[in-house]
């Protein structure tokens, strides 16, 4: 793709007479660029790059493909959370690292700073008095509060102070990597919340399931009670930002949705509502570079959806749109001006793409591909749908059809999300890709549970692993049945982390109805997962709620009922096991004490274990790793 001005882009693939069997490696690499930033004055940008080496930071001028590397990290070791101009001259790296206080790993996050040019890269990092760090290897140091756009050469962060026995903020000189605490925290506040001005004004502490917000009015250090409430039994309530004397909150009060409205401080009352999207829950919040002023919102309906509030930025968003038309765009990043922009476009049935765009000129161009090894080839549509289940709920997915089937009616892929609180959408994605290129259809659900559809169909999940959640993708399958299309009698359930699960319990549950199973990380022994994260009183109290409590002899008989682990001798299909030691979300003895009970059972089950795996497989031997086992795994049993 050329330089084009004017905004006319045409980013159209060109189609191919047969689909082709592409290489693993097409699809099995990270995308090659990632996270782009600009720079506040629009003159650079900074990006993470993928390779066989792992990762690496480079930097170049706006609009330009040659980038010059600052940063290298150790391959299979560090990962690289976000990156972000502190100024023009000073790039924040966060990097996370498993470690180990006991027999399971555990992520923890640190932030360095770095010269646009690679020079003095250091981390950003506090003493405590005695030359001792607080607590640091065990807890997160990349919190930033606030940039302070009027006062470049300093942050504020939220670090851990021993004295507090909690989380305090510091106001940091990058220059001198010296710390200023700002006050004391006896309130024990887990999050702090600063206005655009970079005042500390509000707190959040959480004791068990009950939030307490407090808040400072003035410029006194006294702070008062503004809001308690408890969790799982109240409206939602989750500051976004403060604007002056409102807050700006997600909150499902009235509609069952979250929604963005004003919340006035000052009164401890909520104001105007300020936006909803249609049926759906807002995900996020979009800021103005400096961090002070909300200017927009996004939500996730098939494709991530972007509603601006800012007046001005609606209209560059508007531009953006119109320039590329048929793709689903968003803004990765912009200068603080919003006239230099790096744009995602993406289809379906086209990968990630990033377009610069400078609207001082008017010029833009494309910059790079995610997956340029896609580039130009022909790829399949995922198709929404809705059907009612079985119960009468109305569930939503999505359907891939091969391009080049291997019979009149492909075989199918069930391929259930993880988390489970997150949803698939129609958006690219390399797995769905692979998998309808080998030939094979793919069924998406987003079963009740699934994030984004509001309150009362996630909490239509809670306590339903194994239940409800998973009849829904046997009705889906059953829907798929009746639609005519796709061969459901030659079917394979494969999933990662949640979905992982969901395949397992395939296994045991219609151990007649599929051909083979493949779980990626996933979830064996519900219970004994429960069990073990209850050691952290937060996690503890959410899962009592969402998943079971150990604590509740009838939860506990269920949480073992619906553990796939004890039902191994009911499974028949081959099973294809996959888990990394080192992932911090679901423990490899998941996967590994599934294995041995398999066998006992005679079960065929192949079990690849990845040292120094994570749970996202976010190194690039790795995923490769899968993509391989995954392809064989399909070709031998579809």
């Amino acid at each position: 793709m050329k330089h084009i001005s004017r905004f006319t882009f045409l980013l159209c693939l060109p189609l191919l007479a047969h689909a082709e069997r592409l290489p693993v490696e097409s699809f099995g690499h990270l995308p090659v660029v990632d996270m782009p930033s600009v720079t506040p004055d629009g003159r650079y940008v900074a990006a993470v790059l993928h390779s066989d080496d792992g990762p690496t930071i480079a930097v170049g001028e706006f609009g330009s493909r040659e980038l010059d590397a600052i940063v290298r990290l150790k391959y299979g070791e560090d990962r690289i959370e976000y990156i972000e101009w502190a100024n023009n001259d000073r790039l924040l790296v966060s990097v996370s690292k498993a470690e180990r206080g006991g027999r399971t790993p555990f992520r923890v996050s640190r932030l360095y700073q770095v010269g646009r040019d690679g020079s003095d890269m250091k981390q950003i990092r506090r003493k405590e008095v005695g030359g001792l760090y607080a607590r640091d290897r065990y807890i997160d140091t990349d919190t930033v509060l606030s940039m302070l756009p009027d006062d470049p050469e300093h942050i504020l962060m939220e670090l851990w102070d021993s004295r507090d026995n909690g989380f305090a903020v510091f106001r940091v000189n990058l220059e001198k990597n010296s710390f200023e605490k700002l006050f004391a925290n006896t309130y024990d506040v887990d999050r702090w919340y600063v206005d655009g001005t970079g005042k500390v004004v509000l707190g959040i502490e959480r004791f068990q399931n009950r939030l307490t917000t407090w808040y400072r009015p003035g410029d006194g250090n006294k702070w008062e009670v503004l809001d308690e409430r408890e969790l799982f039994e109240s409206d939602s309530f989750n500051v976004i930002a403060i604007e002056g004397d409102e807050a700006i909150v997600l909150s499902d009060r009235e509609t069952r949705y979250d929604s963005a409205w004003r919340y006035d401080l000052k009164a401890g009352e909520f104001g105007e509502l300020i936006f909803s999207p249609q049926d759906h829950d807002i995900s996020s919040a979009i800021l103005s570079n400096d961090r002070t002023r909300v200017i927009g919102f996004s939500w996730l309906d098939h494709y991530r959806e972007d509603h601006y509030t800012d007046p001005a930025a609606a209209k560059t968003y508007e531009t953006i749109k119109t320039s590329l038309q048929g793709y689903s765009t968003y803004i990765a990043s912009a200068s603080d001006d919003m006239q230099k922009l790096i744009v995602v476009a993406q289809r379906d049935n086209a990968a990630p793409k990033y377009i610069w765009m400078d609207l001082t000129r008017p010029a833009g161009g494309a910059w790079f591909a995610q997956y340029p090894y896609l580039e130009g080839k022909t790829l399949a549509t995922k198709t929404p749908f809705a059907f009612e289940t079985s119960d009468g709920t109305r569930v939503e997915g999505y359907l891939t059809l091969p391009t080049e089937p291997t019979s009149e009616k492909p075989s199918l892929v069930v391929l259930p999300h993880g988390g489970p609180w997150s949803r698939d959408t129609q958006s690219f994605d390399p797995w769905v890709q692979f998998i309808a290129n080998r030939g094979h259809a793919v069924l998406q659900v987003n079963f009740r549970g699934s994030r984004g559809f509001g309150s009362n169909f996630e909490v239509a999940g809670y306590k339903e692993f194994g239940q409800a959640m998973q009849k829904d993708v046997y009705d889906a399958i059953d829907w798929l049945e009746s639609q005519g299309t796709v061969d459901t009698s030659n079917a394979c359930v494969v999933g990662f982390s949640y979905g992982g699960y969901v395949a397992l319990t395939a296994a045991w549950q219609q151990p007649k109805r599929f051909r083979c199973i493949a779980s990626f990380a996933g979830i064996a022994d519900l219970y004994q997962m429960v069990r073990s994260e209850s050691m952290h009183t937060a996690t503890k109290l959410v899962h009592a709620q969402m998943i079971g409590d150990i604590g509740n002899d009838a939860d506990a008989a269920m949480l073992r009922e619906q553990s796939p682990v004890n039902h191994v001798r009911e499974m028949k299909a081959p099973i294809l096991l996959i888990h990394g030691t080192e992932d911090t979300r679901v423990g490899v003895d998941q996967s590994r004490d599934f294995e041995v009970k398999a066998k006992q059972a005679g079960l065929d089950v192949e079990y690849i274990e990845i040292e120094d795996g994570t749970h996202f497989l976010d190194e690039h031997h790795n995923r490769l790793t899968v993509f391989k086992a995954l392809d064989a795994f399909l070709d031998k049993h579809l």
